[in-house]
């Protein structure tokens, strides 16, 4: 048969421990599978199963086995409790779970056969039978008179004949087959083996009745013929099972299994540390890190902190004034551990304190001393022994640590080392004038005490240059000196001076000071630049020379009124080409600007703006302005529409511009000239325009009369006649005679072509009708080329 090994995956705690759950599940014979869901946290069972007795009253007892094996929490376990035969015989006698069964037999109608063998107790992963993972094998069956009994179920079925048994009993299971049922020798005959699970039947013997049959088993026991049946044997075969132990012959009865579980959550390692700590000192604990757990919770004594590591395997805490215990505890999916304890003994700091000499407070150079208090011990920052005098160089902060029993405890101290006052001497000015007072004062510190008789902030009058000295003493006591030198300095002589002791009113006067450095005059005035007083008047000058020393002077100046002068003008708006007389008036004399003399007629070019100055008898002067316009004549044009005209000629027109002017001149009536009215001659017409300024202009053009008569009667001598002439633009050239060639070419009188006509083989009466409509009214050039001869005649047009 083949043997089927199963890989489970098992989680090993090393060094830790294991807590066994007290409340086994047991399971009683049913005739039926049963089933375990393995609890969640289990890793492993401990699991006791045991056998079903042998039928029979001296049936086999069944054997035991014990083994601690790993398992998967939530996996589903089938469970079979081998029971013990209660009928004989016939088919099914066997216990249930693999019981060698015996068959009937005509020996006395079954009451004398054999019984059949006892089941086993089995433990699987899955409902098949390779899955067994524990075996507790059953008893073989009690064998009738003197036959065998049934061999014992298990690895090997054992042999629990008793000597005195006549006959031979039924051979134990091997590992390749059951045990064999029980036979009698003197039948000739032998017992049939059990097969894998099963075990063997009885030997049925025709004339003699059964023996007993063989019990369950991993490997099925025998049947028998002995009276009594062996016991049966256990085994086990799950991988990594532990605590293992077997029992051949030992359970009476239905077979029995127990389940236990065991917990699977291990606690956590020892904790690592040092078990005693100063109050208020910080320490390191720890613990091996456990396999699987997800986190630690740990706990320290009452008032200690813990500062960092809290979930971890280590953590830092600050200890309180009380000893107690430190705990972890490990937590896994599953669940949590049991707590991991500690005892930590605190010990209490020492309460250092500090007393100093002469003072916390003190001035540079002055010597301290520094004693600690409350320990055995003291140990100082910066340099400092406890009870010797030091000097302190600046302001800090001292700390002694005391230590008693190996716990210390800390104070400080604060040594402020006051500044010497910075003492500044200062005086209301550096330097005074024979005769001026100064004063004395001291800052930086809270009093002060001057040499020279000198008193803080009270004036004096020195009366030579000399060096003060102060002394001043802070809110500390400290104390620094300053000094300030004074000069002393004579005075020099000021005279006021002006560049004029009597003005104009409106004139400037320039007042200067003499004998010192710098001058400041009364009334606004500024030393050297001239201004215009308004009226007579006195004004003090004030010199300082280089040392600071001052002196006054007063002078006077007279401010003489002036006349009010006037610009006149004959008139103030002409035409260009007029004259203009200009005056003054107001004054005794005047003066004008842009070469224009007092009363004298001139002829101003263009608009300008003149100013007369007139002065009186005091020389004073007053200035009044005029601007004469000067309009400009208007641009006049004339044109007439033309400028030669026969005496028959119509009207020509005039233009002008600008429009609103006047044509005069001979045949002129409005704006039209008249040939015949005018006559034969060069005629000058003027167009005059006056604007909006009464300025007038005047334009001229000349009209030449000629006394020609009009073509538009037949010229029969040249063969053509033009007709109307003068017309609108529309007239007609009309051939008289047969002509070669007829060319026509018509210009006006500047000799721009706005014509032009070839004609071959004219015929007597051939017309031809020309439009110049588009041309302008005046005068224009006919040329004609008719049978070689050229000549030009003139039309008028007229629209």
């Amino acid at each position: 048969m083949k043997k089927v090994r199963i890989l489970i995956a098992t989680i090993l705690f090393a060094g830790a421990n294991l807590f066994v759950s007290a409340q086994p599940t047991v399971l009683s014979y049913t005739g039926a599978v049963q089933t375990y869901v393995v609890p969640s946290c289990v890793t492993s069972i401990i699991v006791d199963a045991s056998g079903a007795q042998g039928g029979g009253p001296n049936g086999g007892l069944g054997g035991r086995a014990i083994a601690t094996v790993p398992v998967i929490p939530g996996a589903t376990i089938y469970i079979y409790v081998g029971g013990q035969p209660t009928v004989r015989p016939g088919a099914g006698s066997g216990g249930f779970n693999g019981g060698g069964a015996i068959i009937t037999m005509p020996c006395g109608g079954g009451t004398n056969d054999g019984w059949g063998g006892g089941g086993a107790s089995d433990i699987r992963l899955t409902p098949a039978l390779t899955d067994r993972m524990v075996v507790g094998g059953g008893g073989g069956g009690t064998g009738w008179s003197s036959g065998a009994g049934g061999a014992g179920g298990g690895l090997i079925g054992s042999d629990g004949a008793p000597s005195w048994i006549v006959g031979t009993q039924g051979f134990g299971g091997t590992q390749s087959a059951g045990g064999a049922g029980g036979f009698y020798s003197g039948n000739g005959q032998s017992a049939p083996s059990g097969t894998l699970g099963q075990g063997g039947d009885a030997n049925p013997v025709n004339t003699y009745c059964t023996g007993g049959g063989g019990g369950g088993g991993y490997y099925g026991g025998g049947g028998g013929y002995v009276s009594a049946g062996a016991g049966g044997s256990s085994y086990i075969s799950y991988p990594g099972s532990t605590s293992t132990s077997t029992t051949s012959g030992f359970r009476s009865g239905n077979g029995i299994v127990s389940i236990t579980p065991v917990n699977g959550v291990p606690s956590t390692g020892a904790i690592n540390g040092s078990n005693s700590i100063c109050a208020s000192a910080s320490g390191n604990y720890s613990i091996v890190a456990m396999p699987g757990a997800t986190s630690y919770t740990w706990s320290v004594p009452s008032g200690s902190t813990i500062n960092s590591g809290q979930g971890t395997i280590s953590i830092n805490m600050t200890a309180g004034s009380t000893s107690g215990t430190i705990a972890v505890t490990a937590t896994y999916t599953c669940g949590t551990s049991a707590p991991t304890n500690f005892t930590l003994t605190v010990n209490p700091a020492p309460n250092v304190g500090i007393t100093l000499s002469p003072s916390s407070s003190v001035c540079p150079g002055t010597s301290v001393t520094l004693n600690g208090t409350g320990a055995s011990s003291y140990s100082w920052s910066g340099g400092v022994t406890d009870g010797v005098a030091f000097i302190p160089v600046s302001s800090a902060t001292y700390t002694v640590t005391g230590t008693t029993a190996g716990c210390t405890g800390t104070a400080t101290q604060t040594i402020t080392v006051n500044a010497l006052p910075t003492v500044i001497a200062n005086s209301s000015v550096s330097a005074i004038c024979m005769g001026s007072s100064v004063t004395l004062f001291g800052s930086g510190a809270s009093t002060y005490s001057w040499t020279g008789g000198a008193t803080d902030g009270v004036p004096f009058s020195p009366t030579v240059t000399d060096t003060y000295t102060v002394t001043g003493t802070d809110a500390n006591g400290c104390v620094n000196t300053a000094t300030t030198s004074v000069v002393v300095n004579g005075i020099s002589i000021v005279t006021a001076n002006s560049t004029s002791q009597a003005i104009c009113m409106g004139s400037t006067v320039t007042l200067t000071g003499s004998g010192s450095n710098t001058y400041v005059w009364s009334v606004g005035v500024t030393d050297g630049i001239p201004f215009s007083p308004t009226s007579t008047g006195t004004y003090t000058v004030t010199g300082t020379d280089s040392n600071g020393c001052q002196d006054t002077d007063v002078i006077s100046v007279v401010v003489n009124g002036i006349s009010i002068v006037t610009a006149n003008a004959t008139s103030t708006e002409i035409c260009t080409g007029s004259n203009v007389t200009l005056t003054g008036s107001g004054a005794s004399t005047y003066v004008w600007t842009g070469g224009v003399s007092d009363g004298i007629s001139f002829v101003p070019t263009s608009t300008i703006t003149y100013t007369v100055t007139g002065t009186d008898s005091n020389g004073c002067q007053d200035t009044d302005m005029i601007t004469v316009t000067v309009n400009p004549l208007p641009s006049v044009v004339g044109v007439a529409s033309a400028s030669t005209a026969c005496l028959s000629d119509g009207i020509i027109s005039l233009t002008g511009g600008p429009t609103g002017g006047t044509w005069t001149g001979p045949g002129v009536s409005g704006s039209s000239f008249t040939p015949m009215t005018a006559g034969v001659g060069n005629h000058t017409l003027s167009y005059s325009f006056t604007d909006a300024n009464g300025c007038s202009g005047t334009a001229t053009v000349v009209i030449t009369v000629n006394g020609c008569m009009g073509i538009n009667q037949p010229n029969f001598e040249n063969g053509i006649n033009i007709f109307p002439n003068p017309n609108n633009g529309i007239f007609t050239i009309q051939a008289v005679s047969n002509l070669e060639g007829l060319q026509i070419e018509i210009t006006d009188l500047q000799g721009r072509i706005v014509f032009a006509s070839s004609e071959n083989n004219v015929h007597s009466g051939f017309v031809k009708q020309i439009s110049l409509q588009s041309e302008s009214s005046g005068l224009y050039l006919v040329h004609i080329i008719a049978n070689g001869v050229q000549w030009t005649e003139k039309i008028s047009i007229q629209k």
